[in-house]
């Protein structure tokens, strides 16, 4: 049976935004997301970020799961870190090769940049072709990440439990054929972003 979908906002009715590879679409109206590959679609909050506009290059959101969620790690049966509380943020969209361009995401939540909360301005989305069940292991694989580079010999377990997950949309911008976030700067060849 084929399932058809309607990509108007059950909200306000007007058209969603994505393409044909997307899982999550957005009413920029409504500031929700709505994560197709769920079945019913799980609507999600949206958060817009200040952009500092770079004049005459164009602007475009990119779309970041985030996660805030407490977590314990326990080393050897014993735990000896938490509970703390974290935001974790991972990309809703694919890089080829993250080994080489690094995983923004885990850049963002490694070093606890607060992404402060500003107004919406009339910027395209990225698509967003990671769904939440693509992303939600991420945050415990940032922590063993950050964990695997003090080289402890310890068992190590890590719990987490997601109190709040929202989509957030980064301004990037696009000079040449490279993409730049407007946080920290990173580049991106448009050939890696998937």
């Amino acid at each position: 049976m084929n399932l058809l979908i309607l990509l108007k906002c059950p909200r306000c009715r007007k058209t969603l935004q994505g393409e044909n590879n997307s899982k999550v679409f957005f009413c920029m109206t409504c500031r929700l997301g709505f994560d197709i590959s769920e079945q019913p679609p799980q609507k999600f909050e949206l958060f817009f970020l200040d952009a500092r506009i770079h004049k005459g290059h164009p602007q475009i959101y990119f779309p970041f799961w985030k996660f805030s969620s407490d977590y314990k790690i326990i080393m050897d049966g014993r735990q000896v870190i938490g509970p703390r509380m974290r935001h974790f943020y991972v990309p809703s969209f694919f890089i080829k090769n993250i080994n080489y361009f690094g995983d923004i995401g885990y850049y963002f939540s490694l070093n606890n940049i607060l992404l402060e909360a500003g107004t919406s301005m009339d910027f395209p989305v990225f698509p967003a072709d990671r769904g939440l069940k693509d992303s939600i292991g991420y945050p415990r694989i940032y922590l063993y990440k950050e964990e695997s580079k003090k080289k402890r010999k310890a068992a190590i377990e890590i719990n987490i439990d997601h109190k709040d997950i929202s989509i957030v949309l980064i301004p990037f911008y696009k000079i040449n054929s490279d993409y730049y976030d407007s946080i920290i700067f990173w580049k991106y060849p448009s050939g890696a972003l998937v």
